[in-house]
């Protein structure tokens, strides 16, 4: 799934992580989890500086994309089930 503004690596634990890159600063985004289906990509992501946790839903088609937030507690309830925590 292609993301602007991104530039992706390997950290030390093996996990992706991505740059993301505004015109003022740079943050630390991990994905933690991702899961496909046929029409859909599912993320969980972590921002290493601010601790937030969210999701993000890309419709492969359109390339749509829905931004659920997360806690701790509820962080894989929200990637298994994001549309039970979208926002109407």
């Amino acid at each position: 799934m292609p993301r602007r503004g991104r530039h992706a690596h390997g950290d030390a634990s093996g996990h992706v992580v991505r740059d993301r890159v505004s015109m003022e600063t740079v943050t630390q985004i991990v994905d933690l989890a991702d899961r496909h289906s046929e029409d859909l990509d599912v993320v969980l992501l972590w921002g290493r500086q601010t601790g937030r946790l969210w999701v993000d839903v890309t419709h492969r088609q359109t390339g749509r994309t829905a931004r659920v937030n997360a806690t701790a507690t509820n962080a894989l309830d929200v990637f298994h089930h994001p549309f039970a925590y979208a926002q109407a």
